[in-house]
């Protein structure tokens, strides 16, 4: 089914801002729809808006991404105004208009600055469904994708298109900067999309793109003519959020009753049929949202609250939408709250916040739900973050050998700072269980296709949230309780290399809170010894020189060891080591970063294979501090084979050139020489620091008890063998 429908984007989307009049016994909550005249085409605008107790009006654009926001609304007598902005990476233009209700039509004018026009809207029955969608140019070698476009339709029966838009994220590179949808069909899992803008540059397009259940991704063609020329190519999608305008309906009553009460100053108290007596937000429960509520009402008077900027809209789960774009179940918008403090003075703003900050007191009102056939908060539903964040060890003291630091290495697997400790086990079948309240959030089952020593086999990762910014990961988990492996159904398979693996991971979406102690599998098996134990914290970044050279897991990466209660985690302090020796200094559980500009320590990529970082090391090196003694060694961790992959230990010296400190090793063009504290087969690296910040390394074997590290540095000369890194 193909329809040819127009909304209001690009250059004339952003002509609608409603300020007018409306009878004082009409309400314009509801579906509106305009239609203004368009670069070839009509163009339809979709409203949801919601009309609160004093007259203001909150409103959601449906079609119009999250860059199109109704940023203010009122009604008076027979007259409604609202404001819109309209914003694409070159512009930013401001709209007014202003109209008359009578029934389910409004009368008025729309205005850009450069004058009114004429403009109707009608109020529209049924339900619209929006959908969501990214775009973008497909990436050149190791890159990320360019050219990324947020693109939304609604729909109406039988999948109709009613309006629609586009907006670029990033440089205008894919069909234009913004501009609407003019046609949308969908046939099986092939999507079939028209395009038009409007403005200086007008132009219109086309793409179609298939859809591929296993890797949630779309793949198509495209093609876009505009005053600049045609461009064409490939690109590729993914599914973003889904919502439907009864459901934004909803959630505009839920938040513009809570206004209303707290404009009204009433005294909150339980149940309060905007928030679900399930709420429970970074520890707080309904009793502490109400009871801040009051706080407010009874530190202000003259309270004014203004919600508004309604954007992001998610209320309908999607299984095909991919992970990485998902979202929780809510809206973002802009809340500022003003009153008078009652011991008198002027007004003051005592909050303004908006919730894409992610910023939990922030977003105390963001989070929904359904119950009862009417949307309430929730909340995020996760633990305060005060720490310690963990109570009991994952496993008994007995099971435990020994544990890693974060930060380790194991080339050519774990050539970079691993971003996950290891806890190395006493036996097998060792019981895991939760060191805190958790919310379990995905498990991932990796088959090992190919393997030195676990092909055919397979485990489990079990992802979890703590809470705020802050989530973790357990690896190698053998065997879940029986409620975790039911879950293990409609989940999508991926298959990726290692430097000496080939896995298939296929990942099954899990949403349920656990508490410090609860059985969550087993460890220690065939596949491992050990169990990984992540904790990363979106906050907190890493420093590396090059960061876009590492995945996020590094550059988030902290060490969980440190947000355990005090026992627990001393004990786990006191046993970081690798069974034989164990680490003093600290931080005892070791680093991340470590880089130093201008040095050779640090990490480095092959320059003849840049790569980011994914599964495969074997271009790496790393050049750091022992992880156990990083004030007397240091190591040296080799990726690439022609290197002899693996690492090699040396005692750390601060004079000459053997063994020097990699943090003293400048720019200087000179050849250094490393051998280690024992070698198999018996080896040294020559190292250099260019002027240029290239680094090379070459690998010498030789005989035991010689080599080159022993003759005159005057004699020392890389071959043809040599490598080039850079950062």
């Amino acid at each position: 089914m193909k329809t040819r429908r127009v909304f209001l984007a690009g250059l004339l989307l952003p002509l609608l801002s409603l300020s007018g009049v409306v009878s004082s016994h009409a309400d314009v909550t509801g579906t509106w729809l305009a239609t203004l005249p368009g670069s070839g085409s009509s163009r339809v605008l979709t409203l949801q808006l919601h009309q609160r107790a004093d007259g203001k009006v909150l409103g959601y654009i449906p079609g119009g991404t999250a860059q199109r926001v109704v940023t203010g609304g009122s009604v008076s007598g027979d007259s409604i105004h609202l404001d819109m902005e309209f914003k694409d990476p070159r512009v930013t233009e401001i709209f007014t208009l202003d109209g008359s209700v009578r029934r389910n039509l409004i009368h008025g004018t729309a205005d850009d600055g450069s004058g009114p026009r004429p403009i109707v809207l009608h109020r529209a029955a049924g339900v619209l469904h929006e959908r969501r969608f990214l775009f973008a140019k497909p990436p050149i070698g190791p890159g990320e994708p360019t050219g990324v476009v947020d693109l939304s339709v609604v729909l109406g029966r039988r999948d109709r298109l009613v309006s629609g838009g586009f907006i670029s994220q990033t440089d205008c590179s894919l069909f234009a900067c913004g501009g609407g949808v003019t046609s949308f069909s969908e046939t099986g899992s092939t999507i079939t999309v028209e395009l038009e803008t409007g403005g200086a540059c007008p132009g219109s397009g086309s793409f179609t793109a298939t859809f591929d259940s296993t890797t949630r991704f779309y793949s198509g063609t495209y093609a876009f003519t505009s005053c600049a020329g045609t461009d064409s190519g490939a690109l590729i999608g993914v599914r973003s959020t889904r919502t439907q305008t009864d459901h934004v309906g909803g959630i505009l009553a839920a938040l513009g009753r809570i206004a209303d009460d707290l404009q009204a100053r009433i005294t909150f108290t339980a149940p309060y049929a905007p928030v679900s007596t399930h709420y429970f937000h970074t520890g707080k429960t309904q009793a502490d949202l109400l009871a801040g509520f009051n706080a407010e009402v009874a530190t202000y008077d003259s309270i004014d609250v203004i919600l508004n900027r309604f954007r992001n809209f998610k209320t309908v789960n999607d299984p095909d939408t991919l992970p990485d774009v998902d979202t929780p179940i809510g809206v973002d918008f802009r809340d500022r709250r003003t009153g008078v403090p009652l011991g008198g003075g002027s007004g003051v703003t005592f909050r303004d916040a908006d919730t894409s900050t992610g910023v939990p007191s922030d977003t105390e009102l963001k989070f929904f739900a359904e119950e009862a056939g009417a949307w309430v908060v929730i909340g995020n539903g996760e633990p305060s973050c005060a720490a310690p964040l963990f109570s009991v060890l994952p496993v008994s003291e007995t099971a435990i050998r020994f544990v890693t630091t974060v930060g380790g290495f194991n080339p050519p697997s774990h050539t970079v700072p691993s971003d996950h400790p290891g806890i190395y086990l006493n036996g097998t079948g060792v019981s895991l269980v939760s060191p805190g309240n958790l919310r379990l959030t995905g498990i991932s089952r990796a088959t090992y296709l190919v393997s030195p020593f676990r092909q055919g086999l397979s485990d489990h990762a079990i992802d979890f949230s703590v809470c705020g910014s802050i989530h973790g990961r357990f690896g190698h988990v053998v065997t879940l309780i029986d409620g975790l492996a039911a879950r293990l159904t409609g989940g999508s398979c991926t298959t990726y290399n290692t430097a000496d693996e080939q896995v298939e991971s296929c990942r099954f979406p899990v949403d349920t809170s656990v508490s410090a102690g609860d059985a969550l599998g087993t460890v220690g098996g065939a596949t491992a010894g050990a169990f990984d134990f992540g904790l990363y914290d979106d906050n907190h970044r890493n420093a590396y020189v090059n960061p876009s050279r590492v995945h996020d897991a590094t550059l988030h990466s902290i060490c969980p060891y440190d947000y355990f209660e005090p026992t627990p985690r001393e004990f786990l302090l006191s046993h970081v080591g690798n069974g034989v020796s164990f680490r003093t200094e600290e931080p005892r559980c070791g680093t991340m970063e470590i880089d130093a500009a201008g040095t050779a320590q640090g990490l480095w990529v092959t320059e003849s294979s840049p790569v980011q970082q994914a599964g495969d090391e074997s271009f790496f090196v790393s050049l750091a501090p022992d992880t156990l003694t990083p004030s007397t060694a240091q190591l040296l961790s080799i990726g690439p084979a022609s290197l002899g992959a693996g690492f090699m230990k040396v005692i750390t010296q601060h004079s000459g050139r053997v063994n020097r400190a990699f943090s003293e090793v400048g720019p200087d063009g000179l050849i250094y020489c490393y051998t280690g504290i024992s070698s198999f087969p018996p080896r040294s690296y020559f190292v250099s620091l260019g002027g240029d910040g290239r680094l090379s390394i070459e690998k010498l074997d030789h005989g035991s008890g010689s080599g080159p590290c022993v003759n005159d540095p005057a004699t020392w000369a890389f071959s043809s063998n040599r490598v080039a890194f850079v950062r």
